[in-house]
């Protein structure tokens, strides 16, 4: 009878593991691995408390990070040298420690609060990361049981110990190139910031129109690059935008720039589409050309509309962007001029690069510029024509 309990209980620890475990991987932000990890501790090992303890590899110290009990808020982020306490002990040999007596125990290091919190058993285990390093230690503070921890308890927390430092590793990894991430994108940033700066001083000095035209455009590239990357920055997936959003913005960065902007009833309709970096940041490129081409060239003594339509068919993951305005056809005045016609020249090489179809109508005083392309994740640079 006796057996047949056992048995059951570690059933039923074997299933609270397991449901542990998941929780563990549900998530690697790493303050919510950790939370997990602790909760998960107190619930496999049902004890009072737990803490995780990281490794500060340059400091050879531990760092307690969110305990838990009474006297958790007192002591996150408290440090000891790991020649110091159960855990560092722990630590330095890479083994389980089982204390059920801290008082008779010379390696324990004291409670950091006392007066409200008092250890009397602990049950310490080693993180070890794949390669076999300590990267820290997770520890079960005073067993509800009188009898206090068993060597029972050790398999389980063992198990546990192995995913949660699996599981850390890759947290403290995606926190590291989230890290490494922002510093490129606020380095790009401020890069193109001061570029953009320099040519919108010497665009506001520059009398000759064409040399000024030809400044603005670039500007506004940029500004187009850097939006695409700001928001791609936000996401956080790194990888997929959502470019209805961005264009927006890039249309007002394009009229902002402009001195005779003010005559064009801008309207844009698009639907929520989502787009990786090599396509998003190539289709934004075409929107500011055809838009600034339209003020610029296009532009008459009388108002006029620009209309921005952008939609997906979801069953052929078909992509379909149409700007349409009712001033003269640009394409016409520009084209005929040779010196000018790299302009759409630019348009249709990154059309390409989308393997994008495009096409130009003008009928009873509208234009219509048509692109359709196939969604694509495939990988490479951003935009392998600028």
């Amino acid at each position: 009878m006796e057996k047949k309990e056992k048995r059951r209980e570690r059933h039923k620890k074997l299933e609270i593991l397991l449901k542990l475990t998941g929780q563990i991987n549900s998530d690697l932000d790493l303050n919510s691995v950790l939370f997990n990890i602790i909760e998960g501790v107190k619930e496999i090992a049902e004890c009072e408390a737990s803490s995780v303890f990281l490794l500060d590899e340059d400091k050879k110290e531990l760092v307690l990070s969110i305990p838990s009990g009474p006297a958790g808020n007192l002591v996150a982020g408290k440090r000891i040298a790991l020649n110091e306490g159960i855990a560092g002990w722990t630590a330095e040999h890479a083994k389980p420690l089982l204390v059920n007596d801290v008082s008779k125990d010379p390696r324990f290091h004291g409670d950091f609060d006392p007066s409200v919190f008092k250890t009397n058993n602990i049950l310490s285990l080693p993180l070890l990361n794949k390669t076999g390093n300590v990267i820290g230690v997770i520890q079960a503070v005073n067993k509800k049981s009188k009898d206090g921890f068993s060597e029972e308890d050790v398999p389980l927390l063992k198990a546990l110990s192995s995913q949660a430092a699996f599981t850390i590793s890759n947290a403290q990894l995606l926190n590291e190139r989230n890290t490494l991430l922002s510093e490129v994108h606020h380095r790009v940033k401020n890069n193109m910031a001061i570029i953009s700066g320099m040519m919108q001083i010497q665009a506001l000095s520059e009398e000759n129109i064409d040399l000024k035209n030809k400044l603005l455009i670039n500007i506004i590239r940029i500004s187009a690059m850097a939006s695409v990357h700001e928001q791609l920055y936000k996401e956080s997936g790194f990888s997929k935008l959502n470019f209805s959003e961005n264009i927006h913005k890039t249309i007002d960065s394009v009229l902002s720039s402009l001195d005779n902007s003010d005559r064009a009833d801008v309207q844009i309709d698009c639907e929520p589409v989502l787009l990786n970096i090599n396509q998003a940041l190539p289709l934004s490129m075409i929107i500011c050309e055809m838009v600034f081409h339209i003020v610029t060239n296009g532009a008459t003594e009388e108002d006029y509309e620009i209309r921005i339509d952008l939609n997906e068919s979801k069953s052929e993951e078909m992509v379909h962007l149409r700007i349409s305005d009712t001033g003269p056809s640009v394409r016409e005045l520009i084209i005929p001029n040779e010196d000018d016609s790299l302009r759409f020249q630019l348009i249709d090489l990154m059309a390409q690069q989308i393997e994008g179809k495009i096409e130009y109508a003008s009928n009873q005083g509208k234009n219509q510029f048509r692109l359709t392309f196939k969604k694509s994740d495939a990988g490479g640079s951003g935009n392998k024509f600028l």
